[in-house]
């Protein structure tokens, strides 16, 4: 693609430093907002990755949640499974 936009004179070296360097600030703007939001708690994971649980599913949730309720992270970021 980018040969192709190259023939054409729309893509150069300049303007592609523009572009990483553009990409470079939203990705960093991006992760420092990430980093200032409170951790997610463990209970979560199944809330936040499907949109509706199955009963199986909600069974699962359910066992996790009596036997790692008590349970607490130790390190940045851990999750106790």
């Amino acid at each position: 693609m980018r040969n192709y936009l190259q023939q054409l004179g729309l893509w150069d070296e300049a303007y592609e430093d523009q572009v990483w360097e553009s990409w470079r600030e939203k990705i960093n703007t991006a992760t420092s907002r990430a980093a200032e939001r409170p951790e997610p708690g463990w209970e979560t994971v199944w809330e936040n990755v499907y949109e509706d649980l199955t009963p199986a599913m909600i069974e699962q949730r359910e066992e996790f949640r009596q036997h790692e309720s008590h349970l607490e992270r130790t390190n940045e970021g851990e999750f106790p499974l």
